[in-house]
């Protein structure tokens, strides 16, 4: 499950490195925009008339500002912003003419972003160190938009061996999750052993961002025949 918004956030990378500054691009968010209203609206009367809920102008408008008038709107807002800022990410990222000025772009706001958040060193969380600089750590969304755009400048090799190497990965990645978020619940005697996750328990840590790119790798050069569409956006 935590998977699932890494995943879409590489996609948009792998999908939209290539899009560029121009009307035509600002008028694709006009789709998106109607259909969260129309979404916001239902749920709203839903509320209404199965739960009760008092709504004024006010409230209702201040839902759709602050996306929360549907249950999922905050993905809505993610998607905004991420397309706003598409055309400039691409002008940085295409910018850069060589495979290794890309590899230490993208390392590099790794680094500030999902290293950041949740690289430490030591065994208990009150004496444990940071290793990288940690202000900037919700720009997770940013690193795994290049993480796509570097997938897509760079695919790996789709052979057997590859594939278990990612497969691989991505296993010990979800089996290192679930240990430490475990090893922590089980010393969360103050919360009456709830789950808690130090570092662990976010879309931008470093188990979650491996094994989502290994996920990524496994399944992103399927190909599939025009007549095997079922639908079409």
């Amino acid at each position: 499950g935590n998977c699932c918004v890494p995943l879409f956030m590489i996609t948009t990378g792998y999908l939209m490195k290539n899009k560029k500054l121009s009307k035509q691009y600002y008028s694709g968010i006009i789709r998106v925009l109607a259909l969260y209203l129309v979404i916001s609206a239902a749920c709203i009367i839903f509320d209404i008339h199965h739960f009760h809920k008092e709504y004024t102008a006010w409230t209702i408008l201040k839902s759709l500002f602050m996306f929360t008038g549907a249950q999922y709107a905050w993905y809505v807002e993610y998607y905004v912003s991420i397309f706003l800022l598409a055309p400039f990410m691409n002008l940085a990222w295409n910018g850069l003419n060589t495979r290794k000025a890309k590899t230490v772009m993208l390392i590099s706001v790794l680094a500030l972003s999902i290293l950041g958040e949740s690289v430490y060193i030591g065994t208990t969380k009150d004496t444990q160190i940071r290793l990288f600089p940690y202000y900037f750590q919700r720009v997770y969304p940013v690193a795994y938009y290049f993480i796509g755009a570097y997938i897509r400048d760079f695919p790996p090799k789709r052979d057997a061996s590859t594939k278990m190497l990612w497969g691989t990965l991505a296993a010990v990645a979800l089996f290192y999750l679930t240990w430490s978020s475990y090893r922590h619940s089980i010393t969360n005697a103050e919360g009456e052993y709830h789950f808690t996750s130090w570092h662990y328990n976010d879309y931008g840590s470093w188990p979650v961002a491996l094994a989502s790119t290994m996920i990524f790798l496994l399944l992103f050069d399927i190909r599939r025949s025009e007549e095997r569409r079922v639908g079409k956006l």
